[in-house]
């Protein structure tokens, strides 16, 4: 049997991504954010948002560093996966949407694998990008989590990524490189 799929070297088991770029751990400190007075419409992820998700996952990497070529049909397997536990349990409760008229702009989505927050996957659709979607779910998940008693949010991003600088204005910091049964080279 081949051993489950390990979300510290990426959606499909490498260490690198398109390109042969690294991916890095990084955490931070769950605690209680308050909710700002703006901070408009968004709600927790339910399993019936899965078709929602792809949707916003596909538009959401295409043409990134991080997008590994996926169809539609991909997304939505990934993301059903996601939610069936492929990534450890699935957080609904630490998992959020923003949508508009319909449309998916932003969601973060955060598992627990092997018994630590992880944020699998952060997305927010190109002309949504820099009006602060993704760092406020982020904050919503982060404030979940401090408030179910978790210490820590992990998440994997690839080097060149410009979200590592959002991650950093959250706190996030590096933390020691994936397990070495990951690390095992970077060959397609």
């Amino acid at each position: 049997m081949a051993p489950p799929p390990n979300p510290w070297t990426g959606r499909h088991g490498r260490l690198c991504a398109v390109g042969q770029e690294l991916r890095h751990r990084m955490k931070v400190a769950t605690r209680v954010v308050p909710l700002p007075a703006n901070s408009g419409p968004f709600r927790a992820v339910a399993p019936q948002d899965a078709p929602l998700l792809a949707l916003l996952m596909e538009r959401a990497y295409r043409g990134t560093v991080d997008d590994e070529g996926e169809t539609p049909e991909q997304c939505l397997e990934e993301v059903r996966a996601l939610i069936a536990g492929k990534y450890g349990r699935f957080l609904d409760d630490a998992s959020f949407l923003i949508e508009r008229d319909g449309r998916p702009i932003s969601a973060s989505l955060v598992t627990l694998w092997e018994g630590q927050p992880l944020l699998a996957f952060s997305m927010t659709v190109p002309d949504e990008r820099r009006k602060g979607h993704a760092g406020f779910l982020i904050r919503r998940s982060i404030d979940a989590l401090a408030s179910r008693g978790h210490r820590d949010l992990h998440l994997v991003v690839t080097d060149g990524n410009p979200a590592e600088r959002l991650y950093a204005k959250l706190g996030f910091v590096r933390t020691p490189e994936a397990p070495a049964r990951a690390a095992e080279g970077c060959a397609r």
